[in-house]
């Protein structure tokens, strides 16, 4: 019990004693946290004291604290005369907006200066702790910097060769702005660039620019903030002259001597019209049709002033006044370059119709570039919402005969393939092969349509005296029919087909020469397959021989000698080859002259291929939403050499879908 009492008294001292020197210490820590103790600042070794910098150098330093941490440092840039003359004693004049406050640790500092000078600046910097106290110690660094002025920036049009940029340009074509970017116009682009003299091997002066857009005689239209970018997109600008300046200026921002500065025109279409029919003829007087040395007889505009108004009575939403601005319709010498339509009147019509009635046979009765030129404001036409219809015959020829331009590159494939949705137009596809008695003769005598509402055409016989030209048949060629091309993926539809005269009668051939083969096609896969001692294979002038019509097949050569094997006997026809059979002896020969009787199908392999097909360009504005950007048709025939009830209710029928809905607002 005594020990108890004994041990329970000492662990009681125990306690006291230690409550005593934890209260006797805390006296004493408490008054050593009341003196916080300052942090320290320092530069790091570079930049040196009094260096001399081109640029805007990184400067670096780092900072301690005894007792706690370092929250953030200031630094200030001082190029006041009592800085320079005593940086110590100026120290507590710095106004306090000349310090900026930062974590890290560098910074780089522009040390500003006007250009061609050299400029002296005290570089300051402290620190502060976590206790709000800052570093006692002043450090401070003397820089120096010299500046050049940027050069004066380089200005063009985005995309064109950097040897096209320049500090001043005009842009000779005139420009169309639509009011939006969209997937088929990208807006009016411009690009830029600069340099500084300052400049080094491993270090560039960074720039910056400032656009500015004035329209004439002097309306300001945007004073941009400075930027980095070195290009811009314009749209939704008004019709007029245009300057675009850009400013550059340097780390130390200093500005170029003078701008960069591109002036162009504008024409924002208008769409305000419905039609403008251009007739291309080219090559008037005695080596043309005579009639079209009058711009008012039939073949020249007599035959739309005809079918424009008996059109306008079904047509929706439009009015179709034939009054030479709602619907204007002119005539062009396409054989002379200058007579290309202006896009100042182009702009103002919702449908533009080329129509080429005069058969030419050459590209060349095309002026110089005509085409060319033609194609570009078709073009940049359609981008901004326009909307074309091509037709007529020889368009092979007129349409994308062009050639690829020094400048502009290859515009009739552009035209063609992006907008009118067709690899080719030809009279005959290079890689088809047509017998002689088929080109010997207009093939083209309708179409036969490709859609149920659509009529079938048919040639107009009172009109045959004017079809002067040897072929009326032009042919639309994409390498497959419209509904293979369908099958692609694209969005053009095949409204007519070519309707051949050869469709609906059976020719007759006697003694024909034909050829002996080397090597056959089966199944596909070429073969080699030379004449035997029992049997050949021979090929004739013309395709699709009826089987049962081959009546008579003969060696002419072997024929002199009666006991020769001289007579052949059909085995197989496949086309225009046939496989012929004779009795055993020395093969045929190539040199051996052969005559053949038989009947076949003079089908042309023009019939039923697209010569008229429509596009529209559709763009996917949202999820569930979607904006008509252009309509364009291509048809390869002229309407003018069709019956024309045929013809009427033709053209009713595209005018009315390339005039509605509206797309051009």
């Amino acid at each position: 019990m005594r020990k108890r009492i004994s041990d329970t008294f000492l662990t009681v001292l125990t306690i006291l004693f230690l409550v005593c020197a934890f209260l006797t210490g805390c006296a004493d820590i408490e008054g050593e946290l009341d003196e916080n103790q300052h942090p320290t600042v320092g530069f790091v070794t570079v930049p040196l004291d009094s260096s001399v910098f081109s640029f805007a150098p990184v400067i670096y330093w780092t900072g301690n604290d005894p007792d706690g941490f370092v929250e953030y440092y200031s630094y200030a840039d001082v190029t006041d005369s009592g800085a320079i003359l005593d940086p110590i004693a100026y120290y507590s004049q710095i106004p306090e907006d000349a310090w900026v406050d930062t974590i890290a640790t560098e910074a780089r500092i522009f040390l500003l200066t006007d250009a061609g000078e050299r400029t002296e600046h005290v570089f300051y910097v402290r620190c502060y702790d976590n206790e709000g106290a800052a570093s006692e110690s002043i450090k401070f660094r003397t820089f120096f910097r010299t500046n050049q002025a940027p050069d004066t920036p380089l200005i063009g049009v985005t995309g064109a060769d950097e040897s096209e940029l320049d500090v001043n340009v005009y842009v000779l074509d005139t420009l169309f702005c639509g009011t939006d970017i969209t997937s088929s116009w990208g807006g009016l682009q411009f690009t830029w660039r600069a340099s500084d003299p300052d400049d080094k091997a491993l270090y560039k002066i960074p720039l910056q620019y400032q656009p500015i857009l004035v329209k004439a005689p002097n309306d300001t239209i945007f004073v941009r903030e400075w930027q980095d970018d070195q290009d811009i997109v314009l749209v939704d600008l008004e019709t007029g002259f245009y300057s675009l300046y850009v400013w550059v200026r340097d780390d130390a921002l200093t500005l170029s001597a003078a701008p960069a500065r591109i002036e162009f025109n504008v024409i924002r279409p208008t769409f305000e019209h419905n039609i403008l029919l251009v007739i291309e003829a080219p090559i008037r007087g005695p080596l043309a049709y005579p009639a079209f040395d009058s711009l008012t007889n039939d073949l020249g505009t007599g035959f739309y002033d005809r079918l424009i108004p008996d059109v306008a009575a079904s047509v929706h939403n439009a009015n179709l006044v034939l009054d030479g601005e709602n619907v204007k319709v002119i005539m062009t010498d396409a054989s002379d370059t200058t007579e290309v339509i202006p896009k100042a009147l182009i702009h103002q019509y919702k449908l533009v119709i080329f129509a080429v009635d005069q058969a030419v046979k050459l590209s060349s009765s095309y002026g110089t570039w005509y085409t060319t030129y033609r194609n570009k404001v078709l073009v940049e036409y359609l981008r901004v919402g326009g909307r074309l219809w091509f037709q007529g015959r020889t368009l092979g020829e007129t349409v994308i005969g062009a050639q690829d331009h020094p400048e502009y590159g290859d515009l009739t494939g552009i035209l063609l393939e992006e907008f009118l949705t067709a690899e080719n137009i030809a009279f005959y596809p290079s890689n088809w092969s047509f017998p002689t008695q088929i080109k010997a003769h207009a093939d083209f005598v309708g179409t036969i349509p490709a859609l149920e509402d659509y009529p079938a055409l048919q040639f107009d016989t009172t009109r045959e005296s004017e079809n002067w030209y040897e072929y009326a048949d032009t042919l639309l060629d994409r390498g497959m029919t419209g509904a293979n091309l369908i099958e692609r993926g694209s969005t053009a539809i095949t409204t007519q087909y070519f309707n051949s005269h050869t469709s609906t009668y059976t020719a007759e051939v006697d003694s024909e020469d034909c050829v002996i083969l080397d090597e056959v096609v089966l199944g596909g896969i070429p073969v080699n397959n030379p004449a035997t001692q029992t049997e050949c294979y021979i090929q004739t002038l013309n395709p699709n021989v009826i089987p049962e019509e081959v009546t008579r097949v003969v060696n002419i050569t072997r024929m002199r000698d009666p006991n020769s094997n001289w007579r052949g006997e059909v085995k197989t026809v496949n086309n225009d080859v046939i496989q012929v059979g004779y009795e055993q002896g020395e093969p045929w020969f190539d040199s051996d002259t052969l005559e053949v009787d038989y009947k076949y199908d003079p089908i042309s392999f023009m019939h039923l291929k697209p010569v008229e097909v429509i596009h529209e360009e559709m763009e996917f504005t949202s999820f569930v939403l979607s904006e008509l950007r252009y309509r364009t048709a291509l048809t390869t025939f002229s309407y003018y050499y069709m019956n024309y009830d045929g013809a009427l209710e033709a053209w009713t029928i595209m005018i009315d879908w390339l005039l509605n809905p509206e797309i051009n607002r």
